[in-house]
């Protein structure tokens, strides 16, 4: 297993590539300074705190640390993209058989 990685590096790495000020930051979220220095500290932290952050700051940071997990874990797919997938697949197979019978026939026709 991979560790998890530091929500707040994560945050950090962010408002420095953006050139962030954590006062305003701060400011803009209603938040103290101190609350946001501790969310830059924080290794962990819940979701919905995170989730408010991300509105905040405009950014996805769930995604992001969702892109860190292993590729062989493949994302959920909607209940509706399921479904079409299903769809798609089975529409597939049955355009593979009907090439695979063209062909057949276009092979008997070739061969008289």
């Amino acid at each position: 297993m991979i560790k998890a990685p530091s929500v707040g590096k994560i945050l950090r790495e962010f408002i420095q590539q953006h050139r962030l000020y954590q006062s305003a930051w701060a400011r803009d979220a209603g938040q103290s300074a101190q609350t946001v220095a501790r969310y830059l500290k924080q290794d962990t932290m819940q979701v919905d705190t995170l989730f408010a952050i991300c509105q905040h700051l405009n950014h996805n940071f769930l995604r992001d640390i969702a892109n860190l997990l292993p590729p062989e874990m493949p994302p959920l797919l909607p209940a509706d993209q399921t479904t079409e997938v299903a769809v798609l697949k089975a529409e597939n197979e049955q355009l593979k058989i009907q090439v695979a019978t063209l062909e057949k026939a276009l092979s008997l026709v070739g061969g008289n």
